[in-house]
């Protein structure tokens, strides 16, 4: 679901650029969403999509991103 907004190689699109960012903060950027914090103008975007996540899934998903879209 992530490339729908963060485009397919997490290049960006309707949501920013995934591509590049450490394992570290884009865990702490969706344990924020998860817990409705604002970190940017678009933040409610992600606070559906980050409240279904388990603590598991951010940590799996903060490292393909920091390892696969590099």
């Amino acid at each position: 679901g992530c490339a729908a907004c963060h485009g397919q190689n997490g290049g960006g699109g309707i949501g920013p650029k995934l591509s590049g960012q450490t394992a570290d903060s884009i865990s702490s950027k969706l344990i924020t969403y998860k817990n409705n914090g604002t970190i940017g103008p678009q933040s409610a975007l992600m606070w559906g999509q980050a409240s279904m996540l388990s603590d598991k899934q951010i940590e799996t998903i903060a490292k393909f991103v920091e390892v696969e879209l590099k």
